[in-house]
């Protein structure tokens, strides 16, 4: 105990490199003011991916080009949202969204440096104020930001089952918004809703001399930071290659003009001059971390203030107050990871992300004791996490481990004799609480990582699951984990079962993001658009017979599920006619 206490002294201790109150870098505008709630609601509809391998290299060329960009009138920033469309948006102001579809093209920095150029050129050249039809999806997620905050939409942070806060609102009030009859209705209409304009914005493109413009700065801007230029045929070519793949959706409508603009790239890159070294954005990048910092201490909406905080974070990789933000991040963590019975501790979430701080910083001269003492911090967390490891083995040996100290177990002691029989443990729980794709990814690391007995025993889980199976991922797994015996090939029959079979789109859809190399895809593809045309059918029925909130519940699992489907698009049009109608703005 008298360690662990000297522990948190050393951590609590470690000086803050900057006070909050040093950064006055002035107060919102307008525009990003609005572009915060759009962003924010972003982040509650779609996974933001915080720790994502490409997130540090599109900070680094992002800023990079912002320091050419000559705009003080917006900060920028960078995230990576999970979302299987090969696209890039930017909303005014400076936040500008990646999505992991395109990253999974394997983009160079040139490529990358292409594709940030032109969506900066669109920010900085406030494109979107010239296009009626944007201005017009962004008031209606406007109004969407404003029911957000009347009823406590849920939190940013995904796939985590939180307590809701409703707030009584007068119906007049709910009416003037979307004239429907109760906060839980407005609710569910406002989740579907968003979905359809967030994705009708992300596809309405820019008018032709907009895209021609984005493409012709974001070249420049691209060559002028030190990028290859020819980076931004690169790229199109790449894109190119997806239009066949899915026709009429993706960066090429939400970037019309595709072969005209093509050409003049082409063209372009032969009056630039090769790159140079590519310039160092320290000096933007603390700029835009200490404004960004500023903001989210003044801001006092929750799901804002942790967003800017976000950002705040990724903006720098280096400095003072680059460092501070990471160690306030660290206490937390420890806070939440730490504070609780030894048996219950997980320290090797503590110690990862320790370790990834100072991986970052230890060549930084700013910060040269500050990491000194975040290095001792770390030896004594890891003298703390030995003196618990007899007590992790007893109950793992002769207790009855839960499933929360089994997933500590395997993230404090990966390497122990004893992890493989901790997997198989966690893995039959898994299996028997329905978490079944969780449930063979532990399996195959007790089958992979065990001596004999485990993997006999993994064997034996696996064959008295199978019957029981419904997760088509799960199934996948098996038929691979055990493909050199039996039990592979009765887990690939499951799936055949199952497949044609599914009743979820959810579960069709997760199918197709987790395994993109699957044989079963086409089969899977198929059944995601029988199933949105089957939800499509009863949402109509419901909305007939008055049932609009259920009604609206099944549109929105479309929307989210499958919105590259034919049914998706009808569903979009539907409700962007309605609407629009509302807002009074074009049909």
């Amino acid at each position: 105990m008298k360690k662990l206490f000297i522990f948190i002294f050393i951590f609590l201790c470690i000086p803050p490199a900057i006070q909050p109150s040093a950064a006055k870098p002035g107060a919102m505008s307008d525009t990003f003011k609005k572009s915060l709630d759009y962003a924010t609601e972003v982040s509650k509809h779609y996974e933001v991916l915080n720790d994502h391998p490409e997130l540090d290299r599109l900070n680094r060329i992002g800023y990079a080009l912002v320091r050419q960009a000559d705009d003080p009138d917006s900060t920028y920033s960078f995230q990576i949202i999970k979302m299987r469309d090969p696209n890039a948006f930017t909303l005014p102001g400076g936040f500008i969204f990646v999505t992991t579809g395109i990253l999974d093209l394997r983009l160079s920095d040139a490529e990358l440096a292409a594709l940030l150029g032109h969506e900066i050129t669109h920010a900085a050249f406030k494109h979107s104020e010239k296009m009626q039809r944007k201005e017009t999806l962004l008031g209606i997620l406007s109004n969407l930001a404003i029911l957000g905050a009347m009823f406590g939409v849920k939190d940013s942070t995904p796939k985590v089952t939180t307590q809701q806060s409703w707030v009584t609102v007068p119906d007049s009030q709910l009416n003037r918004v979307y004239g429907a009859e109760s906060p839980k209705q407005n609710l569910v209409e406002a989740t579907a809703v968003f979905s359809a304009v967030f994705q009708e914005l992300l596809m309405e493109g820019y008018s032709r001399e907009d895209e021609m413009e984005a493409d012709r700065n974001g070249t420049y801007l691209a060559a002028q930071a030190g990028f290859d230029p020819r980076g931004a045929v690169e790229l199109m070519e790449k894109l190119r290659s997806r239009i066949y793949e899915a026709p009429g959706y993706g960066y090429w409508r939400s970037h019309p003009y595709f072969d005209d603009r093509y050409a003049m790239a082409q063209e372009r890159i032969k009056q630039l001059k090769p790159a140079g070294v590519p310039s160092d954005s320290y000096g933007i990048r603390l700029q835009t971390q200490e404004r960004l910092h500023a903001f989210a201490l003044s801001e006092k909406k929750i799901p804002s203030k942790k967003l800017l905080e976000r950002v705040a974070l990724q903006a720098n990789d280096r400095g003072l107050l680059s460092f501070t933000l990471h160690l306030d991040q660290l206490k937390a963590l420890r806070a939440e990871r730490l504070a609780r019975a030894s048996s219950d501790r997980d320290y090797g979430a503590v110690e990862e992300a320790t370790d990834r701080v100072l991986d970052q910083f230890q060549e930084d001269p700013e910060v040269r004791g500050e990491v000194a003492a975040l290095r001792t911090e770390r030896t004594l967390l890891e003298e703390e996490k030995e003196n618990c490891h007899d007590t992790f083995t007893g109950v793992l040996r002769w207790g009855v481990p839960s499933m929360g100290f089994l997933k500590n177990f395997l993230s404090n002691y990966p390497g122990d004799p004893e992890a493989p029989l901790a997997a198989l443990l966690l893995a039959r729980a898994q299996f028997q609480v329905e978490q079944e794709e969780e449930g063979a990814r532990t399996l195959e690391r007790a089958f992979r990582d065990g001596d004999v007995f485990v993997r006999e025993a993994a064997e034996a889980a696996a064959q008295s699951t199978l019957d029981r199976l419904h997760s088509l991922g799960a199934c996948y797994l098996l038929a691979g984990l055990f493909k050199d015996s039996w039990i592979g090939g009765a887990a690939r029959r499951r799936l055949e079962v199952l497949l044609p079979a599914a009743d979820s789109l959810k579960d069709v859809r997760a199918f197709l993001d987790d395994f993109p190399d699957a044989e079963q895809r086409p089969e899977a593809r198929a059944r995601l658009e029988t199933l949105a045309g089957a939800a499509y059918i009863k949402g109509r029925v419901l909305d007939r017979v008055g049932d609009k909130q259920r009604a609206m519940d099944v549109y929105n699992t479309v929307l989210e599920s499958a919105p590259e489907t034919q049914t998706a698009e009808k569903i979009r049009n539907d409700i962007l006619n309605e609407s629009m109608l509302k807002e009074g703005g074009p049909s």
